[in-house]
């Protein structure tokens, strides 16, 4: 028997082309998780092993001031209320940080004025996505939460609610 039949043969080509498909695909899958880990937070966490701790003083802070927010993205521009009025100065600087669900390089943050009609505006960007939206002062004092779909209007809220003050446990 030739040695060029031996290659022609299907089954060789299975013998062969199946171990090195299973390690291509092996190292293609270790370059995906290994690239950007989607399980990192923005929160700032300390890490004792594998157990994240999150410092909640920020959301007890939200919640006892009984914060909250309406968001109204329209063309380029988002409109943000906080509730109840007179809560939060009208001359605060705000912060809207738009985190992208899968990849963290998109994030945008966009800085809120005053706008003269009341609440805050700002430049809304005009990419079709759902973002998890962050509204708070630069130094996150407080801060309301909440996703941007495809709603016109979007509640921000706190992360911690009033019915559970011992949300530590």
């Amino acid at each position: 028997m030739s040695h060029s039949f031996r290659l022609r043969s299907p089954v060789v080509w299975l013998i062969l082309g199946l171990p090195l498909a299973t390690l291509m695909g092996g190292f293609y899958t270790l370059r995906l998780t290994s690239a950007d880990s989607l399980d990192v937070v923005s929160d700032p966490v300390t890490r004792t092993a594998q157990v994240q701790r999150i410092d909640l003083s920020t959301d007890e802070t939200t919640r006892d001031l009984g914060l909250s927010a309406l968001m109204t993205p329209e063309g380029h521009q988002v409109t943000v209320k906080v509730l109840p009025e007179g809560a939060v100065r009208a001359d605060a600087a705000l912060v809207l940080r738009l985190e992208h669900p899968i990849d963290a390089q998109q994030d945008v943050r966009i800085r809120l004025q005053p706008a003269p009609e009341g609440g805050w505006v700002g430049v809304w960007p005009q990419q079709a996505v759902a973002w998890r939206v962050q509204l708070s002062p630069p130094h996150l004092e407080w801060r309301l939460l909440g996703r941007a779909g495809s709603a016109n209007a979007v509640s921000l809220q706190p992360a911690l609610s009033a019915e559970d003050p011992d949300a530590r446990r």
